[in-house]
């Protein structure tokens, strides 16, 4: 997992062929979609045909758009041979898992666009609300979890990586795109971002140790969490986290209007007409960063647990033995 303390930063390169074969990805298409005005959001060279255009809530586009690298339809379902039946193989997607796997969603609102053409230009407004969710899975963790510490006996059981990035923005983005010549076509768009919320891990490292002779175990962690969202917290005497709760008093209209976390981001591209059959088209999008001001939290965890076990004479159906041990794990 990737965690930055205030700071936001994306960085999406894109290089396409177009006689290439192409992922079935909704993103990955609005490439060759020039009708569509939503085209110009993946590359800022896109000039609709339309000569104008303009989008109103209600009206204007919404978007969904989920991803992972950790698995695809066919590595979890496979067909029994000679019937049509489906069945569940999830030991052939926990094999196949890679060190670390991203989870993504992300939802993005067009509030209002708006379109003009003037000759070899084109100039486009958008007013945008943007979500997005990534979460970071080590391989390692899902294979404990699945098949138990019994394959990772004398070795640690690695968790790092393991983390979260969840942002929430409003963009006010202009942009502009020229037609060079008959081959190539450039584009930038500039953009204003306000955050609103976002909740933030670090690159924590964890890992799970199980001695091959006693069977003991040595758990490991240590990371961090940012966040910037009202939240109210309580510490013991020693400065240690008690309790995180979320402000049952929050001002929803007040965060939705929120103009503290201010930030900058720019995308760039171009279309390239190598020949009536060829067309190249690339951009860089989202780069730049957002400063998160307004009601930052900042926590660290950093710690190890050993458990020997419950001994010759303890109960490990006791409940106030299972209370114990759950206080040293909050510990």
């Amino acid at each position: 997992m990737l965690f930055k303390k205030i700071v936001f930063f994306r960085l999406f390169f894109l290089l396409i062929l177009a006689e290439a074969p192409l992922p079935g990805q909704q993103s990955l298409t609005f490439f060759f979609m020039h009708d569509v005005p939503q085209s110009n959001l993946v590359n800022p060279a896109i000039q609709p045909e339309c000569r104008l255009f303009i989008g109103v809530p209600g009206l204007s586009s919404i978007h969904f758009n989920y991803n992972n690298t950790a698995f695809a339809y066919g590595d979890i379902l496979n067909r029994i041979p000679n019937t049509d039946s489906l069945q569940l193989n999830l030991d052939q997607w926990v094999k196949q898992l890679h060190r670390t796997d991203l989870i993504g969603f992300e939802t993005i609102a067009n509030v209002f666009s708006l379109g003009i053409r003037y000759r070899k230009y084109y100039f486009i407004f958008n007013l945008t609300e943007k979500a997005e969710v990534s979460g970071f899975i080590p391989g390692e963790l899902v294979e404990l979890a699945w098949w138990g510490n019994s394959r990772f006996l004398g070795k640690k059981a690695k968790f790092n990586s393991l983390g979260v990035s969840a942002n929430y923005y409003r963009e006010y983005a202009f942009g502009v795109s020229k037609v060079i010549d008959k081959t190539l076509t450039w584009g930038g768009r500039a953009k204003m971002l306000f955050g609103k919320a976002n909740i933030t891990t670090s690159r924590g490292k964890g890992s799970l140790f199980t001695d091959e002779q006693t069977f003991d175990l040595l758990l490991r962690s240590s990371f961090r969490l940012n966040s910037s969202f009202p939240l109210t917290t309580r510490v013991n005497g020693q400065g240690n986290l008690d309790q995180i709760d979320i402000d049952g008093n929050i001002d929803w209209f007040g965060l939705l209007m929120n103009g503290q976390n201010k930030g900058l981001s720019f995308d760039g591209g171009f279309v390239y007409n190598y020949d009536e059959k060829i067309q190249l088209s690339g951009s860089i999008l989202d780069l730049g960063l957002i400063r998160w001001k307004s009601d930052v939290s900042n926590f660290t965890q950093d710690g190890e647990i050993s458990y020997t076990g419950t001994g010759d004479n303890s109960d490990f159906n006791s409940a106030q033995y299972i209370n114990n041990f759950i206080d040293t794990l909050e510990n």
